[in-house]
């Protein structure tokens, strides 16, 4: 693998530096779902829509207010992108391009607007590529987060306190409604991620513990067997003389199922949607 400095980025609004280098410092990337497109956070609270072939900025979206980016990332559809900023707010946006064919679409809005200013060309780009779709915010303590992302089926987005000596981290709704926080032991979060098929989570403390989060299932076995009754304490069964005696309808019935000659298919299998 060869590693390409985005030593040719070229952003009219900021002065670059003699060395050629860019007056902003990205802080943050990720790559689109179809792979065409770079998506970088930068000190001064913009994401800039890069093409990955050329280097170019094609787009960029400013975010008021919100400092410099610390996250970004892609949900696995695709269709949601999520940020976390040092406004102690995370931010979720709606992805408006089309999966496979995002740079084609660009290069389309650039021959509309040929005969604008190249920075507010950036900006009308970028507001068609992303639409702000919901903030996540603790307006109480109003902590800084680390390590947010999304849940496996794009459902849920987790995010864990940056505050010292705690291990916390709340879970909302694709809503913004905020419904569960889970907290550990007074070791400060580091890094999590969420199972991309089950309901699992995984956190890293800076003890150098990991921490494996899960559903916790109760027993209820009335919800498989409406006549099935709790006992208190165990007691003795007294079964009926004809309980257990198979009826000879029931054996045929069996019998003509063991015999029946089925093709078994051990060739094909379902595709998981977190692998495709």
């Amino acid at each position: 693998m060869v590693a390409s400095r985005f030593r040719d980025l070229y952003y009219p609004s900021r002065n670059n530096f003699s060395d050629g280098s860019t007056g902003f410092t990205p802080t943050a990337a990720c790559v689109n779902k179809h792979g065409d497109l770079v998506y970088v956070g930068n000190s001064e609270g913009e994401i800039l829509i890069v093409d990955h072939n050329s280097f170019r900025i094609r787009g960029v979206v400013p975010i008021a207010g919100s400092g410099a980016i610390k996250n970004i990332s892609f949900s696995k559809n695709g269709q949601y992108l999520l940020t976390n900023s040092n406004d102690r707010t995370i931010r979720i946006y709606e992805n408006l391009l089309p999966v496979k064919s995002g740079l084609y679409a660009l290069d389309e809005f650039s021959k509309e607007l040929d005969e604008q200013d190249e920075f507010e060309k950036f900006k009308v780009v970028g507001s068609r590529c992303l639409a702000l779709f919901r903030e996540l915010q603790d307006s109480v303590t109003r902590v800084h987060w680390k390590a947010p992302c999304f849940s496996g089926d794009e459902e849920w987005v987790i995010g864990g306190s940056a505050n010292k000596g705690e291990h916390k981290m709340y879970i909302w709704d694709m809503a913004g409604h905020l419904v569960k926080i889970l907290e550990g032991p007074k070791e400060a979060l580091i890094d999590l991620a969420w199972h991309p098929v089950r309901p699992i989570v995984v956190s890293v403390s800076l003890m150098g513990l990991v921490y494996i989060w899960a559903k916790d299932y109760t027993e209820n076995w009335n919800a498989f067997a409406p006549d099935f009754k709790e006992l208190e304490e165990n007691e003795e069964y007294v079964e009926r003389e004809d309980e257990f005696d198979l009826l000879p309808e029931i054996e045929n019935v069996k019998a003509s199922d063991i015999t029946e000659d089925e093709e078994i298919d051990i060739e094909s299998f379902e595709k998981r949607f977190c692998f495709q």
